[in-house]
């Protein structure tokens, strides 16, 4: 009888340094932590980039459209706050006269939240009466400029001139050509200039 009551004290103690153990053991949630602590850290998930179709972007102020932007396929990086675009055509009017700006290239990117756009390769289109060419295109919606670089091509007006870079001030009309300027004029216009009486 003595010898059944020691072995049941035993039993006990045995199953409460069990228990012991079982309860000061580290649940799942803890050796996760662990681990994430020790180990390799998880990677932030990426913000997929968003694309779409023939799409069509457009920027003004005060109710008034200031440019059109259409495309035929686009991807807007969410963390850049860029648009990514695939044969982009630019449309704008401009002043009272509505001057239409009208420029298609290859591609381009938009940066809205800055009014600002830049087309690239093949660019070629036309400013009012006068029709352009050049690598690329730089619209500064907040300086009101638009700025022409690489090869560019300027013809209107009885004038074809060739310029490196030329500056257009949306707001004078001004157009200011620079690096490698030449410009050639049409013969009926000088002809014309030479039949005008004198004053």
């Amino acid at each position: 009888m003595r010898a059944r009551l020691i072995a049941l004290v035993v039993v006990i103690f045995l199953l409460g340094l069990a228990a012991g153990a079982w309860l000061l053991a580290p649940g799942p949630s803890e050796n996760k932590t662990e681990q994430g602590a020790e180990g390799p850290a998880l990677k932030p998930l990426e913000r997929p980039e968003i694309t779409a179709e023939d799409i069509e972007l457009v920027q003004g102020s005060q109710g008034k459209v200031e440019w059109k932007l259409r495309a035929r396929r686009a991807e807007y990086d969410q963390d850049g706050g860029l648009v990514t675009v695939d044969l982009p055509v630019l449309i704008s009017h401009l002043g009272e006269r509505e001057d239409e700006i009208f420029v298609r290239a290859d591609r381009g990117e938009v940066d809205q939240k800055s009014n600002y756009l830049t087309l690239k390769n093949n660019v070629d289109g036309r400013f009012g009466a006068f029709a352009i060419t050049s690598q690329s295109l730089d619209y500064l919606g907040a300086m009101h400029k638009i700025l022409l670089k690489g090869a560019v091509t300027v013809r209107g007006n009885g004038m074809v001139m060739h310029a490196d870079a030329v500056e257009i001030d949306l707001t004078t009309r001004e157009l200011v050509a620079a690096g490698g300027v030449n410009a050639e004029v049409a013969a009926e216009v000088v002809r014309r200039e030479l039949e005008k009486p004198a004053p």
